[in-house]
């Protein structure tokens, strides 16, 4: 039997702009209950910083998504799908973790998944920046917040032509919190994520090894992801849809280089919960805050 070898993996671009402190964005933690008392989190006791569900065991839903081509790179390094002003990637990964997050959302929210083309996070990412996939002029990244408002606002156009529009998000206080990144993982089903990308990842990501944290390795740039999966075990916790592959992301590389969290309502998942509100979150209050910030 000939054995296949696996393609390689290549690191691609960096898009991710620092968030602009002068933008209001709803903090996740003013929206918390409190919580009754600690609780056992991955083999220590832990205060809650809210009611929400305790999320235990394995939380999967990179598992969700069966299409082919698994997770896109969206252009967002060598890809064939990449615009003539840049043959190698441009830095839209801001608006490519999105399109990753719809794919699992839609099937978590009980519908067949939907699938997101390049083209479409390509005018995402101009509509937000300014990029001219023609030129390549412009490609300088994009807020995290502007996306997310952009969603809100607009929304995202799917492969069967439809637009995809997110009801609410709010910020983490502390984005390296793991205890409430895998509550808002297990309750929404995803959490979209911004490290600070040490040059040691490229590295591990090109040797499919986990991101972990290697001690005096140079910052190489912002970088936007969504969390998918948490393990209750192993080394690599965590896994993320990045440059077109699934990777494993350390416990401490996270705590480390997370820069920031977002907790984000999808619209199916309003409709196949019919609530407002959820155990430990007032959801209902949040989504009303947005007309204020939006």
């Amino acid at each position: 039997m000939t054995e296949t070898t696996p393609a390689p993996r290549v690191p691609g671009k960096y898009g991710r702009k620092p968030r602009d402190p002068s933008v209001p964005v709803l903090t996740l933690e003013h929206y918390l209950r409190p919580a009754q008392g600690p609780v056992r989190f991955l083999g220590t006791w832990t205060p809650a910083l809210g009611a929400l569900p305790a999320a235990t065991g394995d939380i999967n839903y990179a598992s969700l998504v069966t299409a082919a081509g698994g997770w896109p790179m969206y252009c967002n390094g060598p890809d064939a799908a990449n615009p003539p002003g840049s043959p190698d990637g441009c830095g839209d990964c801001t608006c490519a973790a999105p399109a990753h997050m719809l794919q699992a959302w839609s099937t978590y929210s009980g519908h067949p998944e939907v699938t997101v083309p390049a083209s479409s996070v390509l005018a995402l990412y101009s509509a937000v920046s300014g990029y001219d996939p023609e030129t390549g002029a412009n490609d300088n990244g994009c807020q995290m917040t502007s996306v997310l408002a952009y969603l809100k606002a607009t929304g995202i156009q799917d492969s069967a032509g439809n637009w995809r529009k997110i009801a609410g998000y709010a910020a983490f206080r502390d984005p390296s919190d793991l205890f409430l990144t895998a509550q808002i993982l297990d309750t929404f089903g995803s959490v979209y994520l911004g490290y600070n990308m040490p040059q040691s990842a490229e590295a591990q990501f090109a040797a499919g090894q986990p991101f972990s944290v290697v001690p005096g390795s140079p910052y190489a740039g912002r970088h936007a992801v969504c969390l998918q999966r948490r393990r209750a075990s192993g080394t690599g916790i965590l896994e993320v849809p990045c440059w077109g592959a699934l990777q494993d992301v350390t416990r401490a590389f996270h705590r480390l280089n997370c820069e920031e969290a977002y907790a984000v309502v999808t619209a199916d998942w309003l409709e196949v919960n019919e609530l407002t509100s959820i155990q430990g979150l007032d959801l209902e209050q949040l989504l009303d805050d947005m007309s204020d910030v939006t």
